[in-house]
């Protein structure tokens, strides 16, 4: 158990920096997109956030040497390999604008992170990370994570500038990237013995998807012609600005995208509580 806390508290804290240097990453964007995000809003300052940034990475590798020293190197190595990682996703790989041309290779190099931290709590659990539990455990974190980077957005009306994936490849593009992503993660549940417990809300992930999908978008009013603050803006401040559906079906699926990467993180520990 004890170990089990240790491994929680260092992914929670690898989590909230990673949403933290997202925030930062996407300040200019957020401006015009998020306006009501706590940056852009001035609620916290830009600096500020940086810095708390970089004191949580000098924490993060005080941790690592931490683990090292009270178990052995290697869980100390494969957690500071996941800080390292962290690291290269806020500098986008030194490869921001090449990649922004390709968002699902962004997603993809992204959600590697997710088998790092396998690497990371199989070595904590003393399971060699090369064996075949390692590479069944990373499959199902990045299935859980894939589809909620992609399902965690679904509201058609977004802007381009929101980089969302229906946005960019559309609704049945879409849908087939987050079939493969449960595909994925319903293979893997099925070889290490999950897959009553995963399989149910796999379903209804891709079946919610599919009938949201189904459902017509109505197109937003015309923006920028003699309506209500027409003027009051840049017109390509005015464009890129989220016109709000008023059709709010995607928000369940969304809600199911939540339910469905906390199955996939939770259910291994908890299948190990249940008598067999």
């Amino acid at each position: 158990p004890i170990k089990f806390l240790y491994g929680t508290l260092g992914q929670l804290v690898l989590l909230f920096l990673i949403r933290l240097m997202d925030e930062v990453k996407d300040f200019e964007k957020d401006k015009v997109v998020h306006p009501e995000r706590p940056l852009p809003r001035g609620l916290i300052r830009y600096d500020e956030a940086v810095t708390v940034i970089h004191v949580t990475l000098l924490g993060c590798v005080a941790y690592s040497l931490f683990l090292g020293w009270l178990y052995r190197w290697m869980v100390g190595a494969t957690f500071a390999l996941q800080v390292g990682f962290v690291v290269l996703m806020y500098f986008e790989f030194f490869a921001g604008e090449w990649l922004e041309e390709m968002p699902l290779l962004y997603g993809l190099l992204h959600q590697f992170a997710i088998f790092i931290a396998a690497i990371f709590i199989c070595t904590l659990g003393g399971i060699p990370w090369f064996s075949m539990k390692g590479v069944l455990l990373g499959c199902l974190g990045f299935s859980g994570f894939f589809t909620f980077e992609v399902c965690r957005k679904l509201d058609p009306t977004y802007p381009k500038l929101k980089g969302t994936y229906l946005v960019i490849y559309g609704k049945w593009k879409t849908y087939v990237i987050t079939m493969v992503t449960v595909l994925l993660g319903s293979v893997s549940a099925f070889f290490l013995h999950l897959q009553w417990l995963l399989w149910p809300i796999q379903a209804l992930m891709l079946t919610s998807l599919f009938i949201l999908f189904l459902i017509p978008v109505s197109k937003p009013p015309p923006r920028g012609r003699g309506g209500a603050g027409a003027g009051s803006k840049p017109a390509a401040v005015a464009a890129a600005a989220p016109a709000h559906s008023s059709s709010k079906a995607h928000k369940p699926v969304e809600a199911i995208a939540v339910v469905h990467v906390l199955a996939h993180l939770w259910m291994p520990y908890l299948s190990t509580l249940i008598p067999s």
